[in-house]
């Protein structure tokens, strides 16, 4: 009888072989590929054991076995089975079971095959030109990664890195962290930049994530408003002629028979004298911040 097919490699793993030590009850001949033909597999293509050695030195009559199987392309399960063909007996010929009944068969423990490159994110911070300091940022992977302050870079200006190692770092499932306590780094105005840095990241199969990855964002202090205090315009007629004034922009339209027009402006005024028929226009008198 079989005693146990168990792994001799990391589980869950990236290989491309891997090796199952088979344990007998007894010391038994007969025990080669077509007793483990196929893998059951699921998601993995081209799975096949490939060779089959005793661990005995050579004697025609062992108890334990190593399997080595080929995993194939994709990402799935193995699981190495012993599928008993009455081809294995021990030295006075009996088999693993009674014969034609094959029910020595054994199931052996399973392996998790992951080939697939992790990948890594940072939400972007919105809005990226902002005048508040930034609390949380969010960073996500494609899959399982263990993250740590070692791999993260927080910079402003293109500076050193801000992070001391205190900042809250938080998963509850080791795909989506959060990085948190950052607004006292993030207060004073620049560009800062937030990096995840793939160098010694990996998934549980040791596959390495693929890149860096960042998010830039710009803190800047609004100017103050620019206040612009009105000015007053008052125009007055001299002489006997007649006619019309207008500015621009729009605000003075009147004429000698008003005497006096008053209005506040926040810009420069021109203004355009019209006289009437019979009458001229003089001249422009006023304050020394007006021009003729």
């Amino acid at each position: 009888m079989v005693f146990s097919i168990n792994r001799d490699n990391p589980n869950p793993t990236n290989a491309s072989s891997l090796t199952y030590t088979v344990t007998l009850i007894q010391d038994m001949t007969g025990v080669d590929a077509s007793d483990f033909q196929p893998p059951a597999v699921s998601g993995l293509t081209g799975a096949s054991v490939s060779s089959v050695t005793d661990q005995c030195g050579g004697n025609p009559y062992c108890n334990i076995y190593t399997v080595v199987v080929e995993t194939g392309s994709g990402d799935g399960t193995l699981q190495l089975n012993l599928v008993d063909n009455d081809t294995i007996k021990n030295e006075d010929g009996v088999q693993l079971e009674k014969p034609g009944d094959k029910d020595g068969s054994f199931n052996g423990q399973i392996y998790t095959i992951d080939k697939t490159i992790p990948t890594v994110a940072v939400t972007p911070i919105t809005p990226d030109s902002r005048t508040t300091s930034v609390s949380t940022i969010t960073i996500v992977f494609s899959e399982a990664v263990v993250l740590t302050h070692a791999n993260l870079s927080l910079t402003r200006n293109g500076g050193a890195n801000l992070l001391s190692g205190s900042e809250a770092l938080n998963t509850g499932d080791n795909i989506t962290w959060e990085l948190s306590n950052l607004d006292s780094l993030t207060g004073s105005d620049g560009d800062y930049t937030l990096t995840v840095i793939a160098a010694g990241l990996s998934d549980a199969a040791s596959n390495p994530v693929a890149s860096d990855a960042s998010d830039t964002w710009n803190k800047y202090t609004p100017a103050p408003p620019v206040i612009v205090l009105a000015k007053e315009l008052n125009l007055t007629f001299e002489g006997n002629g007649s006619g019309q004034v207008t500015s621009k922009p729009t605000g003075i339209d009147c004429s000698n028979e008003d005497n006096s027009c008053i209005n506040s402006f926040l810009s420069e005024v021109t203004l355009t004298s019209t006289p009437a028929t019979g009458s001229k226009f003089d001249a422009w008198a006023g304050d020394s911040d007006c021009e003729d």
